[in-house]
C-alpha cells in the first residue's frame, strides 16, 4: 500500500588500514544520522488504514558501526590495485522517532564481504570500494519486537557502503 518511501542521512565513514605482503588489515567505524518522511501514499490508497495511520509519520534517528576486515591485494604492484576480503561489522540504530514509535534500539553483528580498487595517477591513487553486510546475528534492542496492527516486524537486513577515494602517496 506504499507508494514511495524516502530517507536522507549523513555518513562519517573512518578507517585505518595496515598492510603486511598483499593482506590488509583494517578496522573501521561510521557514525550519522537519518532522517525523513518515512510514508506517503499514492492518491488511491489513501483511505486505507495504513496510509491513513502513517501518511505524515517521520523517521529520524542515529546510525554507527564497527568493523574488522581482512582482504588480500589480488593485483599488487601493477597498473593497478584489487583488494577483495571480507570481516565483521557491528551495527546499531537508535531511532529518536520511527513511525509512531519513539526511542527504538537495535544491534546486529554482521558478516560483510569487501572490496577496494586503487590506480596511481602520478603521485595520487584514485579508487573505489565498498563493502555488503549482512546480518548474522541480531545482538538486541527493540526494532525487532516493534509490533501492531499494521507492521509486523520492522528490520534492515542488509547493510551496504560505497565510495570513492583520492590518495597522495607520500
Amino acid at each position: 500500500e506504499s507508494g514511495t518511501t524516502g530517507l536522507t542521512g549523513t555518513l562519517l565513514h573512518l578507517g585505518g588500514k595496515k598492510t603486511t605482503g598483499r593482506i590488509s588489515y583494517e578496522v573501521t567505524s561510521s557514525f550519522g544520522y537519518v532522517s525523513g518522511a518515512a510514508i506517503s501514499c499514492e492518491d488511491e490508497y489513501k483511505d486505507t488504514e495504513f496510509c491513513s495511520r502513517y501518511a505524515n509519520s517521520s523517521t529520524s534517528g542515529r546510525y554507527q558501526a564497527l568493523g574488522v576486515f581482512a582482504t588480500y591485494n589480488l593485483l599488487a604492484q601493477f597498473a593497478g590495485d584489487f583488494e577483495t576480503g571480507g570481516g565483521f561489522m557491528y551495527q546499531q540504530y537508535s531511532f529518536d522517532r520511527l513511525l509512531d514509535a519513539e526511542n527504538l534500539t537495535s544491534s546486529a553483528l554482521s558478516f560483510c564481504g569487501r572490496f577496494d580498487t586503487t590506480y596511481p595517477v602520478n603521485e595520487w591513487l584514485i579508487g573505489a570500494g565498498g563493502d555488503f553486510c549482512f546480518r548474522a546475528y541480531q545482538a538486541g534492542g527493540s526494532l525487532n519486537d516493534y509490533d501492531d496492527q499494521s507492521l509486523s516486524d520492522l528490520q534492515i537486513p542488509i547493510n551496504m557502503h560505497f565510495g570513492f577515494v583520492a590518495e597522495y602517496r607520500f
